[in-house]
């Protein structure tokens, strides 16, 4: 066991003095802490760059990680147990942790040591290596991240602890003629942050995908809970609210899906948008004469054919006589085009005892403006401009409709001006809009659509910004 012990520090002091005496030393090793799926878990990762000439016969010989945490943040590792990781490559405990120093007294740092090189990291250029990993132990406290040499002023020696935060490795390629590697900086700095600043219930480190605290590419936007702008939240989305679109879920980056009637987008996938195309469902009917220019099922001349397949089979969509005479709207007379009609028996239900009024009997026909907007049904996409698109809405006809079933009216929740507006007001598809797991009509306890004495917001998951959510300090809702 002696011995054992010996050779150990023999061999420290070999790789202590090969990186003392190399000439230079590449610094192309980075360092990042990322936050897993389940909103727990920190991966601590090494990396070479892509460039880099190391082999994968490496001794790591010294090596620090510094983790800068808002203060009262605990860890444990994947069993449970306070204080303690879980080792990937190499052998890597806490070896010192400050809470509050005076340089930063709102975070704690906490340094990880590295033990001995067993079992050997392993360095692939372009890759990520595990180092350790570990787990939060209760709430969410904030963002978490590598510190940064340089400018993390607790970093800057000497401190007001007499301690030595940092990372730090030491590298020695025996395949690469002895070349020294060493730390090179940190990359991804945003992946390790719970929050959710927009409370779409998808946190801050899954939408901001390659942690550089914007919203790039392939993104979503962390402070824009419906970054597409389809009036469908990007949590609702991302059911799993995972930040990527698995199957069965509908894309939070596409407006498109899952409807295709916005204007920018293209219903029938003809190539033209449906603001430039004459004829959006492509059913064979102009828009301007097409009783719902969103369904290629409608039937615009009322004979109970549809329009795709009068065109389809060759007859004349706008002819309720064609191909059948005897149906009623060939045999009676519709002035007000709603679909129901004079000259036919009083006993069938599509009579009409009002010729002059498109919205009797039935206020869902074509041709009536049933929220009185200026735009009959149509061609509105809110017929009754309750705020949700009626694609959407559980009952089109009727602004007191509550489509998310959180116990507020659609009309309240949109704020009684016709739009949803994010930010303002509460989602009427999103029964719970901040994402707090209390449901906004439990939130606004009187289902009035604002934030009363006594009632927490419905649209700010932590109403009284103690960085407590509502759903965690109200365990009884």
């Amino acid at each position: 066991m002696l011995k054992s012990i010996q050779k150990i520090k023999l061999f420290s002091l070999l790789i202590a003095f090969l990186l003392m005496s190399v000439a230079s030393i590449a610094q192309d090793i980075e360092l990042t802490l990322e936050l897993q799926a389940d909103q727990e878990t920190y991966h601590v990762y090494a990396r070479a760059v892509a460039n880099s000439a190391i082999t994968n016969n490496t001794i790591t010989g010294t090596g620090q990680v510094t983790i800068v945490a808002p203060t009262g943040f605990s860890y444990t590792d994947a069993e449970g147990r306070e204080g303690r990781i879980d080792n990937v490559s190499a052998r890597w405990q806490e070896n010192a942790r400050v809470n509050k120093p005076i340089e930063n007294p709102t975070m704690d740092y906490l340094s990880f040591g590295l033990q001995n090189d067993r079992p050997a990291v392993v360095y692939v250029p372009g890759e990520e290596t595990l180092l350790f990993s570990f787990k939060r132990d209760g709430a969410c406290v904030g963002r978490l991240f590598l510190i940064e040499n340089e400018t993390d002023p607790f970093a800057q020696l000497p401190n007001s602890e007499s301690s030595n935060p940092g990372n730090d490795l030491g590298i020695i390629d025996l395949d690469g003629g002895l070349q020294a590697y060493g730390y090179g900086g940190n990359y991804e700095p945003f992946n390790a942050d719970c929050r959710d600043f927009d409370g779409d219930g998808i946190f801050n480190s899954m939408e901001d995908v390659n942690g550089d605290g914007q919203s790039g590419e392939g993104e979503t936007n962390i402070f824009d809970a419906d970054s597409d702008d389809d009036n469908i939240g990007d949590g609702d989305e991302d059911t799993n609210q995972n930040g990527i679109q698995d199957e069965g879920e509908t894309s939070a980056l596409d407006m498109c899906d899952p409807h295709t009637t916005a204007l920018l987008c293209d219903l029938d996938n003809d190539g033209i948008p449906n603001n430039e195309d004459e004829d959006d469902d492509g059913d064979g009917v102009d828009d301007l004469q097409d009783i719902n220019l969103f369904d290629p099922e409608s039937d615009s001349d009322f004979d109970g054919v549809s329009d795709i397949a009068e065109t389809t089979n060759g007859s004349d969509p706008l002819d309720p006589c064609n191909p059948d005479i005897t149906v009623n709207a060939c045999i009676g007379k519709d002035e007000d085009m709603d679909g129901s009609f004079t000259g036919i028996p009083e006993s069938s239900p599509e009579f009409d005892a009002n010729d002059d009024d498109p919205c009797f009997p039935n206020n869902d026909s074509p041709t009536c403006d049933f929220d009185g907007d200026g735009e009959p049904n149509q061609q509105d996409i809110d017929d009754d401009g309750d705020g949700v698109f009626d694609i959407f809405d559980i009952d089109p006809h009727n602004a007191d409709s509550d489509s998310d079933n959180d116990g507020i009216l659609d009309m309240v929740e949109t704020g009684g001006d016709g739009s949803y507006d994010e930010g303002e007001d509460t989602n009427p598809l999103d029964a719970d809009t901040d994402n707090d797991k209390i449901l906004d009509g439990v939130e606004d306890a009187n289902q009035n659509g604002i934030q009363d004495d006594g009632e927490t917001d419905p649209i700010n998951a932590d109403s009284d910004e103690d960085m407590f959510n509502d759903g965690e300090e109200d365990s009884d809702f």
